[in-house]
């Protein structure tokens, strides 16, 4: 088993499954496989003939992985991204556990309700925001307003999500904005999602105003390493909840380690209170 991205240095997947591994008596392996895109192709077929399990995926690959699979789950296709693949007889299946991982998250920290009627501004048009956007089209917001560098992303995504929300149980107002002009739609906003990378190296800062970063917004980034990345700093400043993505992270691996292995984790693997404690220690 692996992580299939670029870049991974900053991953703690592999000491998370070894660990997972470790505790269920399984002597497997969890290596990373760092791949740039032009690459994608030649490793999913080196893994795909050696004796792999499965993998997960992270940037900038989960939509890009689709093309190399053989079959996928609901929630995939939904999605339009894949992070977890199992490979059984060489073929390969693809899902998606960072939406119910994304929404169980919310719910641990008590983010979830305040969504239902009220705005929210989503960060990223890659594969993980897109887990995010569906999984936030569950807890029937009023409006979500989907930001990106890339607008023409963003408004594909916006497109998706807004078909997605068509029936009356799901009326939602979805829009899509360059990522400089997000922060006035800050204003009024219940809760600001980041599914960007920017945060992942040091000095990286998102260009969001903190004239719009003020309680009772609720503030989430999915990057969970550094713990707290500039943006959860600042929000934390100015008396926001703020979280990171460690919870999101151990939620997802939790359930690929269930798809992998046929069984529940150990007591105590996949634990977001020791890994966050890891982290700490190791960035000292």
């Amino acid at each position: 088993m692996g992580l299939v991205g670029w870049p991974l240095a900053h991953s703690v997947s592999p000491r998370l499954f070894r660990d997972a591994f470790r505790r269920a008596g399984l002597p497997w392996r969890y290596e990373r496989f760092p791949v740039q895109p032009n690459g994608l192709a030649r490793l999913v077929a080196s893994l795909r003939a050696q004796d792999v399990r499965g993998f997960n995926v992270t940037i900038p690959h989960k939509q890009a992985v689709r093309a190399f699979l053989d079959t996928e789950s609901p929630a995939a296709r939904a999605v339009g991204a894949v992070n977890c693949v199992r490979i059984r007889n060489g073929k390969l299946w693809g899902t998606n556990t960072d939406l119910a991982a994304f929404v169980a998250d919310l719910r641990a920290h008590r983010m979830a309700a305040s969504v239902r009627g009220k705005r929210v501004v989503l960060l990223g048009a890659g594969g993980a925001a897109r887990a995010c956007a569906f999984g936030l089209l569950s807890l029937r917001p009023s409006e979500l307003v989907i930001a990106n560098r890339d607008l023409r992303r963003a408004r594909n995504l916006a497109a998706d999500v807004r078909r997605a929300a068509l029936s009356p149980r799901r009326r939602v107002r979805v829009s899509a904005v360059a990522l400089r002009s997000a922060s006035p739609k800050i204003r009024r906003a219940a809760l600001l999602v980041n599914a960007t990378s920017v945060g992942l190296r040091a000095g990286d800062r998102l260009p969001i105003s903190d004239a719009f970063l003020r309680a009772p917004l609720a503030v989430y980034d999915l990057l969970y390493n550094p713990p707290v990345t500039d943006l959860l700093r600042r929000a934390r400043l100015h008396g926001c909840l703020a979280v990171g993505g460690i919870g999101m992270l151990t939620r997802q691996a939790a359930a690929a380690f269930r798809l992998w292995t046929g069984r529940k984790p150990s007591p105590g693997a996949f634990d977001p209170v020791n890994l966050g404690h890891h982290m700490i220690t190791k960035r000292r």
